[in-house]
Formats: C-alpha cells, structure tokens, sequence
C-alpha cells in the first residue's frame, strides 16, 4: 500500500470523494451523456473508487494500530492480582 504523504488539508476527504463519485454515477445512469464524455466521466468515477478504497484502507490501519496499542482486558471477575495459595 502506498503511504499518503498529502496534509489532511491537501487531501479529500472520504465524503467529499464519495459525494464526487456517487454525482459521477447519476450522471452515467441518467443516460444523457454523449458516448465520449461518458468514457471520460466513468474513468473518473473509477478513479474516485480507488480514492475511496485508499481512504478506507487507511482508516482500517489506524484502526488496527489503535487496536494493538491497548491492554489485553482481564476476564470478568478478574482482578489482575496474582494468585495465592491459601493459607491452612
């Protein structure tokens, strides 16, 4: 996977992306569209799904690393302590 080195100023956000492609696709559904530019407007739409795809790759790695940063949960009734044996 390629690492994106834009600032989250640069670079589109996921619902900007999705709002671009989900415009490209009712354009191309409507049927309207003479055969050349809509070649040209479904090659961009594609491109927003790969843009799409990245975002959602990224935001699943954050995940993941936020997930491997936290303590391993005790089981309940646990209390962390380490056991001892009794006492006669």
């Amino acid at each position: 996977m390629v690492q994106n080195d834009k600032s989250p100023e640069q670079a589109a956000s996921f619902e900007q992306t999705y709002d671009a492609l989900r415009r490209a696709v009712e354009e191309l559904e409507s049927g309207s569209l003479p055969l050349d530019i809509a070649l040209t407007r479904y090659e961009q739409a594609m491109a927003l799904v790969r843009a799409c795809n990245e975002i959602l790759d990224q935001a699943e790695l954050r995940i993941q690393r936020v997930g491997l940063d936290l303590p391993a949960r005790e089981p309940a009734g646990d209390s962390g302590a380490p056991k001892r044996a009794p006492h006669h």
